[in-house]
Order: structure tokens, then sequence, then C-alpha cells
């Protein structure tokens, strides 16, 4: 058994912002709906339930910014579904993660005469769960597959592949999340081309792999950071 301190949590990404150096504080809800199917032949004292749908969200506070807090006071005003991702761990391939897609559902500011300012994010999950880090923030500057992560066994009910595209240097960069039954015959789960910052979640369906990686195939430019994670459905 090892239990880790906040202190160490490496990681809070929403859309193209790494949160990180400005959070202090994050939480993570995770919800599987039980629905009544009661009825006058119901065996015994007790009600009956179902399993329903599941939802999650997370929210996240730390310290005022000028340049984060614009950047998420415009995400508040749009529409689109946003990439978001928590590492409660160091980062390294495999390390555990959280989030998903979301859409920001309340951006709050504040200050007092005798305190810093703060900010809190609320993120309403689409697509959330607990999963597993594939590609960590570091710079990348070729081509190439990273080691794999071992799950231990298949799944039938898809995911969600997860990327923020962070910071780049970069005419174009196509990159996949990858699954493989073998460790050794991939094929793509999700591939996405970047050409300038952004971050995409994506919802895949059928049987994933037990064995998981992060891959480049085209690579022009200098240098770019991306994070990749993806989370299994149960």
């Amino acid at each position: 058994m090892a239990f880790t301190h906040g202190s160490t949590t490496s990681g809070v990404y929403y859309h193209t912002q790494d949160l990180t150096a400005y959070a202090d504080t994050w939480s993570v809800d995770l919800t599987g709906n039980a629905d009544e199917v009661t009825t006058f032949a119901s065996a015994g004292n007790s009600r009956e339930f179902i399993r329903g749908i599941n939802t999650g969200g997370g929210t996240v506070s730390g310290y005022y910014d000028a340049a984060a807090d614009q950047a998420l006071f415009d995400s508040i005003s749009d529409s689109t579904v946003d990439a978001f991702t928590l590492i409660p761990d160091a980062q390294a391939i495999g390390a555990r993660t959280y989030g998903g897609a979301g859409l920001d559902t309340s951006f709050s500011p504040s200050g007092s005469v005798g305190g810093v300012n703060a900010w809190s994010l609320d993120v309403q999950g689409t697509g959330f769960g607990g999963g597993v880090l594939l590609n960590i923030e570091t710079a990348l500057t070729t081509t190439g597959g990273n080691a794999s992560v071992d799950s231990l066994a298949s799944s039938a009910n898809g995911g969600i592949a997860v990327f923020h595209f962070i910071t780049d240097d970069v005419t174009t960069m196509t990159c996949a999340i990858q699954d493989s039954p073998n460790d050794s015959t991939w094929a793509n789960l999700d591939e996405q081309t970047f050409t300038t910052v952004d971050s995409v979640a994506t919802i895949v369906t059928g049987t994933i792999d037990q064995y998981l990686r992060f891959n480049v195939t085209v690579f022009t430019g200098t240098s770019a950071v991306v994070l990749a994670s993806f989370i299994r459905f149960a």
C-alpha cells in the first residue's frame, strides 16, 4: 500500500491550459446513478434498482493570474467540449489520471482586501473517468512510439482518447493513441493532426485491447508538448 500526499499532484490541464502552476486544490466527482424499478411483484421489503447513466466532473481552484484568467474566462462563453486531465501523482507513462471531455460550467474569480486573489473552475464531464497517462508533459522532437502500458486485459465498452497539445514549434504533428492485443501489432484508437495548440477528447467505441501506447507518425518542426491519456469504460 502506497499513500500519496496532495503536493505530489503533477498535472492540472484544461483545454490548452496547463494550470498546474496556478492551482492548489482539485476534486473529482464520479457518480454511478441507480434508477428505481420497484414493482408490486418485487420480492421482500426492499426497493429494486438498476444501473443508470454515469456522470462525472471536476473542480479546480487556485491563485489568480491574468493570462490564465483570460483563457478560462473566454472558454466559459463558448459551447466547445474540451479536454480535462488531472494527474494525482508524479508524471510517468502508466500513471493514474482523471478526466476526459467536459464543459466548463462555472468560472469564479474572487478576491478580498486581506487575501490573495483566487479562482475556481467547475467542469461537467460529457465522458469522464479514471485512466492512464500515455505521454507526459515533455518536449517531443521526432516520430516514434512510447513504451506501452499493460492494462492486464482487454475491455469491451470503449473509452476516451485525450490529447492536450499545449505548446508547439511545429508545422504539422500527427499522433495517435493505439491499442494492441499482444504488445506487437498496433492499431489506432484515435489519431489527431495538430498544427496549432488545441485539445481533443474523443469517445472510442468497441473493444479496447490489453496494451496501450502513444505514437507519433508525422513531425515537421522543432518541438511540441503533448499530454496524452486514455480512459477505459468499464
